[in-house]
């Protein structure tokens, strides 16, 4: 009933309808409760529903009540109390009534006749056991129906009658060899051969075991023994699956209230509840189900088949068909016994369930087979599933954002340096809790962006360190990581891989008081410093070239070393420090007691010494003569003594003899020189002890000064001795941490762990289960929009995750196209709407937002509104988010991205949501590419004057309305582009012209309806045309052109190419007609002459005049093209491509006087010769030709002149010093030589090539390495080179071309024969390759084809047709790396089977893949 109730702050009531037994109450906090939900929902009327069983008293009023679902979809509120006598003295009752029965009108009468329908259609697989894949109760439900409508649904599907029938000639009557009346009803629609009857109503006709009649005559011929149908879907292909599945579900749903009801009658017989019956009873139930239980017959025809009946109606089954349905429903035992288990709660052991699947029939169930009897808790509350949902979700979001770095930073390190800088960085940016201020600061000489050891890194990079380049990281002193506490706790940690400087030390990080090493005993080492004392724990030995994990851990007792996660060794450092500064201690005073005893020796042996000296000095003629004076000198002191003492002799002086003088003087200088020993020996060990306490004293010094030096890595810390440093390392470094903590065992596990171990697994296994939680909650909240939000935040928060793996398998995207189906499958639009608002914003999930898109509307083509859901302003951004609407999108995508606009500038409110401009009007073109080309020019605030429409897509699908709709729309338009559009007629492009009559510019390239009389509306209407191009409009002739230049005096571009119609008339006219003209292109315009072509060179305003395209103008001789070249001095552009009369004469004459020529094409000129590009003094002879000839020349195309050699090439080269664009194939009479005048004027040996951008030399057969290496040494800027046809090309000349020209990115090696893989891994080495044409070759395989998916990840096109080696794994291989791939020409490949490419290009939708020769590839100006 309808209530009006209002809340406290409210101003105005509000409509609720609902039972008149609920309740409501105020709570404590100003809360109101209601209660009593138990008759929320208004009941069927029984009257309506003749199909199902009545009920005594008609109290089927009280349970059996309509779906929330389909109230919620009624257009009319209905009343919960309609069909009861509370409303009886209500005053709309009668209305409340009438409703109601109209709601049950419409569910029997209009929902299940749809769904039934729907069901017909619908797509199903062959597995009976999944029930062929119909969730038959969600689709009920989903459509508003209750499962006790089994019987009518399954009544309408089609089934053969049992028995047959004679059909008689224009007549109504059928004659039956058995009871039809039982199988049908009057009224019911039947089919016979084909034809469709209904059996007839009138009570006056016959219908009963015999005989029926139908509702008209049979027209056929009399026949007998036919085959009646009976059922009202439209469709009857599902009708025998979905009968079955149908029944399987009602047999299911009796079993498990029939054994609810035997439970029930033993709990009262038995007074108590015991668990051995209960499993006794489900397993006899089961085996009943198998036909396992002897008594299985008889139930199923009678207590099975009668509950059947009285719980879904006499439709639900026929009489027919209560002896044989146990045995006609044997396929669907699985089925019928899970979800008899899944109702009931029963839990099976899984050998019984493998066993089943086996051999489902006559299975016999045993109670041991039975795991857990129920009960089933049956509930319609999503919470607890959505709580666990969002649960998982949560830590998978956690997981999936929680790579290396935020597990190192979330252990708190003051210095973390991942160093995965980019090239030509100079800082090693800090991450850890010291910021930014304790960055490090590379050398100049150290090497980025080397390929790291941690998988759950997005960049996953390293430096590599040479020892040779003293390459090192420093920063500033941190106090920190240096603390004067021996007892605070550290640890550091690094990834290291060693190169080479084998015996040397090599440290990988330092600190003040420790480092991380690989010693010259090839160890790896973790060294701590303490008083003056280095204490050295030794790891494994060195893995060279192999990324280890290394970590060195100090608690304040004890230092631990890890290697890769594992405890190497661990050491109590105090008694180690003790042990080494004692050791320190003893081994000084040893040092110095050894330097005393050794001076002691010295000493001792100083006499020996001194008499041995002595002893070889006196021996000699200097020590003799030394002597000798000496003795002269003690003689001459003695007699004067004695002289000047008068009592001499009284003191017994006596003057000394010679003898004694010399006795004397030998012993003098033997005490001389034994003390001179003595004092030598005692200086040098004075100093040796000066040295030694030196020594100790810096040792202590520098053991001290460690403490106030910086972090350093890849070497020792500076120090006085060695300001660099020292000890360099040579090897890869990355993520290098230090804590002021002390990490634990688990801790270095982790992150060991975390960084060789994937982090995906385990997301994915989340995300996984909590998908499963978020599947089970919508099917119990399908409409939630709290559920939506978070399954599809879910779903994409797994693509976010799984963008970083493209090369990898994308279970993400599948999960993601999972629950699309399961959504549309369910037609939950909210779901697919919200699954579109949460994809990532990137073009590889364009193809889930299309199909979200193309769903939603499938089920409610209305549905997007500007306050639904999903709102229009959402939808307004949906194409540029998913880039739909870039160029070279699919025909799909672009369809679809069309289909948004229209909607979106649909909304009055949203008309402008792509710029200022109102772009409602676009709802009328039925162009899709139209109308996105012209909503991304309006959102990109281009000038609204220039209208083209294949500035971004193909127009080729513009009619007629959409043009006269653009141009209604753009009366300002100046320039108008057309191009391709195959579908324009005069009648719109005239009524385009008288729009816009300020228009300049108009090109109809292409429009093959367009005719000379479009042009009539030109002349009229446009007189400011400055530019035509009418390329291949096949109809334009002279009769439309000549009487339009009169009015068009100002055209100054006009573009005739293809106009075969064309002729020398208009030639005659134009130049006189368009004074302004700059432009004339006539190619393939056959019907021009020389006659004309001169008459239009004599004409023609010859100072404007700059750009004229011949080609294939194939009645042009020399004498129209020296008129020409004598003439039109000022051209810039000349195309004579194919006109193949043309001889030396003519050459020579555009050579000689068209000095400003930018762009000439002379291909497949065979007359012409090397004498066309020398200068010919001999017939000419002007000093300005010589000067000035080619000059000017960017663009040459002289392929196919059959005529041209080397000395042709070499006055190209003399001449053509800017050139950029050469293309010389086919030309088979260049040698080697060629190639080294390219680079180097032959004349004058000025060097050349350094502006070559594109070099084409396919065909030239007498090329070899040697004009690859000429050329690769000096044309470094090439871009685009075609060596297609070179048979003398091997691998080493194309390392050498890669070697030096490292900027080529389209490259052309078809028919190469001698190339194998080793010149596609030269490319991978130097190149990055874009476009690649390895064609023809019967070299390459599978190996190279590998090489070039892992390496060439950016390849646009590729061609490999007619590669014999290559098999289906080169294939998955491409479609594995190369995901931008827009093009592959995969023909005549034996070894690929055409499936592989089918899925090639199924997966990548934007690929182009051609597969067959005839197929036709699209134009593109680049190609080689």
């Amino acid at each position: 009933s309808r209530h009006f109730v209002k809340g406290e702050n409210d101003m105005n009531a509000k409509e609720v309808y609902s039972s008149v037994d609920i309740r409501g109450f105020k709570g404590k906090e100003q809360n109101f409760f209601l209660l009593n939900f138990w008759r929320g929902m208004p009941s069927e009327n029984p009257k309506l529903t003749p199909h199902l069983p009545s009920v005594p008293r008609g109290n089927s009023i009280f349970y059996r009540l309509l779906r929330p679902e389909f109230v919620k979809t009624h257009p009319t509120p209905l009343s919960p109390n309609a069909n009861t006598r509370v409303t009886e003295e209500a005053k709309d009752w009668i209305k409340q009534l009438d409703d109601n029965e109209i709601a049950t009108q419409s569910l029997v009468n209009e929902v299940i006749p749809d769904f039934a329908d729907e069901l017909s259609i619908k797509h199903m697989n062959t597995d009976p056991n999944d029930g062929f894949g119909v969730d038959i109760t969600a689709d009920m439900h989903r459509n508003g129906i209750n499962v006790r409508h089994m019987g009518v649904v399954r009544q309408r599907f089609w089934r053969k009658l049992r028995g047959t029938c004679s059909m008689i000639f224009h007549s109504r009557k059928v004659i039956t060899n058995r009871d039809f009346s039982t199988q049908i009803a009057r009224g019911d629609k039947v089919k016979v051969l084909g034809q469709i009857y209904h059996i007839s109503k009138n009570p006056e006709d016959k219908f009963d075991a015999t005989a029926i009649y139908l509702d008209r005559n049979y027209e056929d011929d009399s026949r007998n023994f036919i085959d009646m149908f009976a059922g009202e879907v439209e469709e009857e292909g599902n009708s025998e699956q979905i009968r079955e599945l149908l029944l399987a579900e009602m047999v299911a749903r009796t079993m498990k209230n029939l054994l609810r009801l035997y439970l029930r009658h033993a709990a009262m017989t038995m007074k108590i509840s015991v668990a051995n019956i209960q499993v006794t009873l489900m397993t006899e139930f089961l085996n009943i189900i198998t036909g396992a239980n002897v008594h299985s017959d008889k139930f199923w025809s009678d207590q099975l088949y009668m509950g059947i009946v009285n719980r879904f109606g006499s439709c639900a089954i026929a009489e027919s068909e209560r002896k044989t349905y146990r045995v006609e429903m044997r396929h669907m035992i699985v089925y019928m016994i899970k979800r008899f288990t899944d109702m009931f709660g029963i839990q099976l052991t899984n050998d019984a369930i493998s066993q089943l699947y086996a051999t489902p029939n006559l299975f016999r169930f045993v109670p041991q087979d039975i795991n857990k009897p129920g009960p089933r808790v049956k509930h319609n509350i999503a919470d607890v599933e959505f709580a666990d949902a969002v649960l998982l979700s949560y830590r998978a979001d956690r997981t999936r954002s929680f790579d290396y770095q935020n597990l190192i930073v979330n252990h708190n390190p003051f210095i973390y340096w991942k160093l995965s800088e980019r090239m030509g960085s100079r800082v090693a940016h800090n991450y850890g809790k010291g910021s930014m201020p304790f960055s490090g600061y590379f050398s100049a000489r150290c090497e980025f962006e080397g390929t790291g050891p941690v998988k759950n890194d997005d960049l996953n990079r390293c430096v590599k360190f040479d020892a040779g380049q003293k390459c090192k990281i420093d920063t500033k002193y941190a106090r920190e990581l240096c603390p004067t506490d021996v007892f605070e706790h550290f640890s550091i940690e690094a990834w290291a891989s060693v190169s080479g400087a084998e015996g040397t030390n090599r440290v990988v990080m330092m600190t003040g008081r420790a480092s991380l090493l690989a010693s010259r005993e090839e160890t790896w080492c973790f060294v701590i410093y303490e008083q003056g004392v280095e204490v050295v724990i030794e790891g494994p030995k060195i893995d060279y070239n192999n990324f280890h994990h290394l970590v060195g851990t100090y608690d304040g007792t004890v230092a631990s070393f890890y290697i890769d996660g594992s405890l190497v060794r661990e050491l109590e450092l105090r008694p180690e420090v003790t042990m080494r500064t004692t050791a320190v201690q003893m081994e000084r005073q040893e040092a110095l007691k050894d330097l005393n005893e050794r001076e002691k020796e010295v000493r001792d042996t100083c006499k020996a010494k001194s008499e041995d000296q002595a002893v070889k000095f006196l021996t000699t003629k200097e020590g003799r003569n030394l002597i000798r004076q000496n003795a002269i000198k003690i003689v001459e002191h003695s007699e004067f003594r004695v002289k000047m003492d008068k009592k001499a002799a009284e003191k017994g002086m006596v003057r000394i003899s010679k003898k004694d003088a010399q006795a004397q003087a030998i012993k003098d200088y033997k005490e001389e020189l034994y003390m001179k020993n003595v004092q030598s020996a005692s200086e040098e060990y004075r100093k040796l002890k000066e040295e030694l306490e030196d020594q100790n004293t810096k040792d202590d010094e520098y053991a001290r000064e460690l403490l106030s030096k910086a972090m350093c890595v890849g070497s020792s810390v500076s120090s006085r001795r060695s300001k660099d440093g020292r000890n360099f390392f040579d090897g890869f470094l990355c993520h290098i941490a230090a804590y002021t903590r002390c990490l634990t065992a688990d801790h270095v596990r982790e992150h060991c762990h975390a960084a060789t171990q994937s982090r995906q697994p385990q997301a994915d296994r989340l995300y996984s289960l909590a998908a499963i939680k978020f599947q089970r909650a919508l099917k119990l909240a399908p409409d939630d929009p709290v559920v939506l939000k978070k399954y599809a935040q879910n779903l994409c928060n797994y693509l976010d995750f799984d963008v970083a793996d493209r090369s990898g398998d994308r279970k993400s995207k599948r999960k993601v196209n999972k629950a699309i189906k399961e959504f549309s499958k369910y037609h939950n639009c909210d779901g697919l709407a919200e699954i579109l608002r949460r994809l990532p914003s990137d073009p590889e999930y364009a193809d889930l937002a299309c199909e979200c898109y193309t769903n939603i509307l499938q089920f409610a083509p209305n549905y997007f509104k500007f306050d639904s859901y999903f709102t229009l302003k959402e939808l307004s951004v949906v194409p540029f988010k998913f880039s739909l609407t870039d160029v070279g999108s699919d025909l799909l995508k672009v369809s679809i991205a069309a289909d948004m606009f229209r909607k979106v500038v649909g909304e009055l409110s949203l008309a402008t949501a792509y710029g200022e401009e109102n772009l409602k009007w676009i709802q009328r073109l039925e162009s899709d590419a139209a109308v996105v080309s012209i909503v991304v020019k309006a959102q990109s605030d281009a000038d609204a004057r220039i209208v083209d429409l294949t500035l971004y897509h193909d127009c080729s699908d513009l009619t007629d309305s959409d043009l006269a709709n653009i141009a209604d729309a753009h009366r300002l338009a100046l320039v108008l582009n057309i191009k391709g559009a195959k579908e324009i007629t005069d009648k719109s492009l005239i009524a385009s012209a008288r729009c816009c009559s300020s228009l300049q510019a108009l090109t109809i390239d292409g429009c093959e309806g367009v005719t000379g009389k479009a042009l009539d509306g030109l002349k009229q209407f446009t007189p400011n045309l400055k530019l035509l191009s009418c390329q291949q409009c096949k109809f334009i002739d002279d009769s439309y052109l000549l009487p339009m230049l009169p009015f068009t005096p100002q055209l100054c571009v006009l573009n005739l190419n293809n106009c075969d119609l064309v002729t020398d008339n208009f030639l005659k006219v134009v130049g006189v007609q368009l004074r302004h003209l700059e432009l004339l292109h006539l190619a393939f315009c056959t019907s021009i002459t020389d006659e004309g072509l001169y008459q239009f060179a004599v004409t023609v305003n010859t100072t404007s005049f700059t750009s004229l395209d011949l080609t294939c103008c194939r009645s042009i001789t020399d004498d129209a093209l020296v008129g020409i070249a004598e003439k039109c001095k000022a051209l810039k552009y000349l195309n004579i491509c194919g006109v193949n009369r043309c001889t030396e004469i003519g050459g020579k004459a555009i050579t000689h006087n068209c000095w400003d020529l930018e762009y000439l094409n002379m291909e497949d000129l065979d007359l012409i010769t090397d004498n066309v590009f020398h200068f010919d003094s001999i017939n000419d002879g002007r000093r300005a030709v010589d000067q000035h000839m080619l000059t000017k020349i960017i663009d040459l195309n002289v392929s196919e002149c059959a005529r041209l050699t080397d000395k042709g090439v070499g006055g190209i080269s003399q001449r053509c010093a800017n050139i950029e664009i050469l293309n010389l194939s086919g030309c088979a009479l260049l040698t080697d030589d060629c190639c080294q005048s390219l680079v180097r004027e032959p004349r004058t040996g000025m060097p050349r090539g350094e502006k070559l951008r594109k070099l084409k030399l396919g065909y030239c057969m007498q090329l070899t390495d040697r004009s690859i290496e000429i050329l690769s040494k000096r044309c470094v800027k090439l871009h685009t080179l075609d060596l297609s046809g070179l048979v003398h090309l091997t691998d080493p000349g194309i390392r050498k071309l890669v070697m030096h020209c490292k900027s080529i990115q389209n490259l052309c090696l078809a028919r190469c024969k001698r190339l194998t893989d080793k010149a596609l891994c030269n490319l991978a080495d130097y190149l990055w390759i874009e476009e690649l044409d390895i064609s023809n070759s019967n070299k390459f395989t599978d190996e190279g084809l590998d090489v070039v998916s892992m390496e060439f990840t950016g390849l646009i096109k590729l061609n490999i047709s007619n590669c014999d080696k290559i098999t289906n794994r080169g294939i998955v291989s491409l479609g594995r790396h190369c995901l931008g791939l827009k093009q592959l020409q995969a023909v005549n490949l034996p070894n690929v089977s055409r499936e592989s490419l089918e899925e090639l290009k199924s997966d990548k939708g934007h690929c182009k893949v051609v597969m067959d020769e005839n197929e036709v590839l699209p134009e593109d100006g680049n190609k080689l």
